[in-house]
């Protein structure tokens, strides 16, 4: 069996350390190449529906397939039967010199196992002990994925910046609550999108804005959240360590911030204000100086463009990082940028966001980007 510390001269893996998944494959946890002590963790679900363990089966190889990978051992996490990819556990693993850690931690209910091998453990004993393969085929993970939430069981949380932070997603009786209120009978000039029901959901955008805020350095520092609807990315601010965020969006929309600061337990650093881009932003977001400026799926209707604009004029200067997650719908995307850079505004990609098709982050700077 290779050893899962084995190195080259620069004290580089020579391995890689897996997991092995349903699918078949070997998925990294550290990767070939790693200079050592190596950590990193992930974060894997369930691969059937109303599973209630997921078995972690721990590999090493050169090569990402599991037939060509040595087993290592395997844990084993209970999980709260859930739909299947809803349920979340976090994979932490730790290569020193001489020895390998693998934790798992389910991050709803908090079921735990963690197991330590060294170099001078027996082979034979190690793989004597694993189940066989058929065995475990029906509780191994998948790596967990973000998913559009169209369906009637959206992810309700996400794992950031160290945290397990809570949306709240709109379900069938508060969609025909609000619709009966009004809220929903305001769409656009295409009557394609019903703008009331858009903060109720968190959009491809929006978590690709929260997962690229731990290259951000949002650390002890003033954020505001424009058009927040579920807040994720105001949240993952506060995650990352922002000494305030303001979480902004419509009057209707104010109950929906709050329960997002209640439910994550962030009233000592985060706030909720109203605020409505056409009108004057209040004295209290205006008279305070922003670091951050974040807004995600906010360029959608061309007859908010101007007031968006504005409200980011009034809020942000030539010092503050603004980012603007955008899929690109349409072509309103680029309507937009045509519109802010007449305005004297300048774009620039930022790279640390996560993929998405059609999905990007965009740097906005008044002025020059000099």
């Amino acid at each position: 069996m290779p050893r899962f510390a084995a190195t080259d001269a620069a004290g580089r893996t020579l391995l890689s350390l897996s997991y092995a998944a349903a699918s078949g494959e070997a998925v990294p946890l550290i990767a070939k190449g790693s200079a050592l002590p190596a950590t990193n963790e992930v974060v894997v679900t369930t691969s059937s529906a109303s599973q209630s363990v997921i078995k972690i089966v721990v590999c090493v190889g050169a090569r990402a397939a599991a037939a060509h990978c040595a087993l290592l051992g395997n844990l084993t996490v209970r999980v709260t039967p859930r739909p299947r990819g809803l349920a979340q556990v976090r994979l932490r693993a730790r290569v020193s010199g001489d020895e390998c850690t693998v934790e798992a931690y389910d991050l709803f209910d908090g079921a735990a196992d963690a197991a330590t091998w060294t170099t001078d453990e027996d082979d034979a004993e190690i793989a004597e002990d694993l189940p066989s393969a058929a065995a475990l085929d029906a509780a191994l993970p998948l790596p967990w994925k973000y998913e559009l939430p169209y369906h009637d069981e959206p992810h309700d949380a996400f794992y950031i910046g160290g945290r397990l932070l809570w949306v709240r997603h709109e379900d069938v009786e508060e969609a025909s609550a609000r619709r009966r209120q009004g809220f929903d009978g305001r769409a656009d000039a295409a009557d394609d999108v019903m703008p009331g029901s858009t903060a109720w959901r968190c959009w491809p955008s929006s978590y690709c804005l929260a997962t690229a805020l731990g290259a951000a350095d949002v650390n002890g520092k003033s954020v505001l959240e424009l058009g927040a609807g579920s807040s994720l990315p105001g949240l993952a601010a506060y995650a990352h360590g922002a000494a305030h965020v303001a979480l902004t969006d419509l009057e209707e929309n104010l109950a929906l911030l709050r329960h997002a600061i209640a439910r994550n337990g962030v009233d000592d650093r985060a706030a909720a204000h109203a605020l409505d881009w056409c009108a004057p932003p209040p004295p209290a977001l205006a008279a305070r100086r922003w670091d951050v400026v974040l807004a995600a799926d906010c360029v959608f209707w061309p007859s908010l463009f101007a007031p968006l604009l504005a409200t980011l004029g009034a809020l942000a200067d030539e010092a503050t990082l603004v980012l603007l997650a955008v899929t690109s719908r349409l072509g309103r995307d680029a309507a937009f940028r045509g519109d802010a850079e007449r305005a004297g505004w300048t774009f620039e990609r930022w790279e640390a966001g996560r993929a998405f098709p059609n999905t990007a982050i965009w740097r906005l700077r008044k002025g020059s980007s000099q």
